[in-house]
């Protein structure tokens, strides 16, 4: 059976980029190519795509056409650019992993012709993306608000009392499906959102059992989620989070997003800045809210709407920018790539997954 799971490699937050993919390459057992060398990484990476079934595939966070990363469960065996703005070091050099040096492949003296030009693509690489780290910061503020106003009018025992109604219909206990396994299941945190230069996308599971949670606030669905996840994990069951971007912060998680992998379900968020556009199996949360208590904060929290709107428009506008001018510098580097000697590192590895 052919698996293909993904995942973006991280996402551009209020407090600027965030990864967890370390955790995988901290996972016991697993060994890492961690490819250092600009433009040669993305491509790189692909030709392990074409070739290798039953992988987890990460995308980069502003470019969703790139891969970053690949997984293998089965070889435990990962592939993974280490380029700003993710770096990655193996933790046991040459047992963990290893640094793989592309740029060994380029011709440096033909770059030379091209100094100029690349001086001027870093400087307004470095401009488009201060511009949509400030986009982003003002997005999140008035998301956040609307949450938190949202957060304050739930009305929680309604949404315990369906809480404990749904998980009797659809968690079943895994003592059943495995009476001699009694662990505690692992929470794993991937990201599954993520707001790039096409705007948010959300990747969707190609099969499976997907409820989706339509809340435009957030608040309702997180609680049940971060529920869910309590729930599932103390029944023995893995847990794959997926933590909202855009509202993280230092203070407490977010969720959007959760798989329970081993009964191949899924809870998936569609909310007002970034709607799923499915309805099958769709919970509407809005009766979660007390009316009343809503209706007060109405005025502000349309204002925020509108502002959100604005907000994410330039920031998706500065990260096209961003990912144009990536692609541009990109252009550079593959022009002087000696394909042979990234034909031998490719050849290396392709053994290890035999």
């Amino acid at each position: 059976m052919i698996s293909i799971n993904e995942y973006f490699i991280g996402s551009m937050s209020p407090s600027g980029y965030k990864t967890n993919f370390g955790d995988s390459i901290d996972e016991p057992g697993y060994f890492t190519y961690i490819l250092k060398g600009e433009a040669s990484c993305s491509g790189f990476i692909s030709r392990f795509t074409e070739k290798q079934k039953n992988c987890e595939l990460y995308y980069c966070a502003v470019d969703p056409e790139s891969i970053d990363a690949i997984v293998f469960p089965e070889k435990k065996v990962i592939i993974c650019d280490s380029i700003s703005p993710h770096l990655f070091e193996p933790k046991i050099a040459g047992i963990t992993g290893q640094i793989v040096n592309l740029s060994e492949s380029w011709d440096t003296e033909k770059l030379k012709a091209a100094r100029e030009e690349l001086a001027d693509l870093y400087a307004a690489l470095t401009s488009s993306s201060e511009r949509a780290e400030r986009c982003i910061k003002a997005l999140s503020t008035v998301l956040y608000d609307n949450f938190d106003l949202a957060k304050r009018t739930v009305l929680l025992e309604k949404l315990e009392a369906f809480f404990m109604r749904f998980t009797k219909k659809i968690l079943p206990k895994r003592s059943a499906l495995h009476p001699d396994d009694v662990t505690r299941g692992r929470v794993i945190y991937r990201y599954s959102s993520a707001l790039t230069a096409d705007g948010i996308k959300t990747l969707l599971p190609k099969t499976g059992t997907v409820y989706v949670l339509a809340d435009d606030y957030s608040a309702g669905a997180n609680h049940l989620l971060s529920r869910l996840v309590s729930e599932a994990s103390a029944r023995g069951f893995d847990v794959i989070v997926s933590k909202n971007p855009l509202l993280e912060n230092d203070y407490f998680d977010v969720y959007s997003h959760i798989a329970i992998p081993e009964l191949d379900l899924y809870f998936y968020s569609s909310t007002a800045i970034a709607p799923l556009g499915i309805n099958s199996r769709s919970i509407n949360f809005m009766r979660f809210y007390g009316k009343s208590q809503l209706s007060a904060k109405r005025q502000r929290m349309r204002f925020n709407n509108e502002a959100a709107e604005s907000l994410l428009i330039e920031a998706v506008t500065a990260l096209r920018t961003v990912r144009e001018t990536k692609r541009k510098t990109e252009q550079y580097y593959e022009n002087v790539i000696d394909e042979s000697v990234i034909k031998e590192v490719e050849e290396k590895i392709l053994k290890k997954l035999v």
